[in-house]
């Protein structure tokens, strides 16, 4: 059996690679509070006071939100692993507008 190397880029793999990220939190999109939350979450340095000052929350309702987005999207945003994939996700998502 021959070993192939990865295979040539096309002009979709980039639109479709976006997808695939954005599909990542697909099911956020029932829950826009749990986006909001997550987006506040990252771009106040995952910190659940600054979050829930923020959004006006108690921090509580900021960790049980994030616990919904982990049980919904399998994603951990308190998991360092998980939070680069979130991240990219959220970018993906930016981008196909």
């Amino acid at each position: 059996m021959k070993v192939r190397g990865p295979r040539a880029l096309t002009p979709a793999d980039p639109p479709a690679a976006t997808a695939d990220l954005a599909a990542l939190l697909a099911p956020l999109d029932a829950h826009p509070e749990l986006l909001l939350t997550l987006e506040t979450h990252l771009r106040h340095g995952r910190s659940r006071r600054a979050t829930a000052d923020a959004l006006h929350l108690h921090p509580n309702t900021v960790d049980y939100r994030l616990r919904r987005v982990a049980a919904l999207t399998g994603l951990d945003p308190a998991d360092d692993g998980d939070v680069q994939r979130v991240g990219a996700a959220l970018a993906a998502r930016r981008a196909q507008g």
